[in-house]
């Protein structure tokens, strides 16, 4: 298996997390990467190059503004249609 190979294994098995989770993973299991392979294998995923393009992907959606004192914030949650009920 070539190194290339190799980094983008490790680089898929460790989440697509970047350059520094993949070393880590591969360490952790004891295969050494070259930094200049685990970047070429990322410049060539397909998957982090789609997020990169994208990056709200992987932000959250929004947060709910707490408030500060009771009652100061209200939420409803709506579900529906309901069946009817006789």
């Amino acid at each position: 298996m070539s190194n290339t190979a190799l980094a983008l294994w490790a680089h898929e098995k460790a989440g697509h997390g970047g350059r520094d989770a993949t070393i880590a993973w591969a360490k952790a299991r004891g295969v050494q990467l070259s930094v200049k392979d685990v970047q070429t294998c990322i410049a060539q995923c397909e998957t982090c190059q789609l997020l990169k393009r994208h990056p709200y992907l992987d932000q959250p959606v929004g947060c709910i503004w707490q408030g500060i004192t009771g009652g100061e914030v209200w939420q409803i949650d709506c579900i529906g249609p309901l069946r009817e009920h006789r």
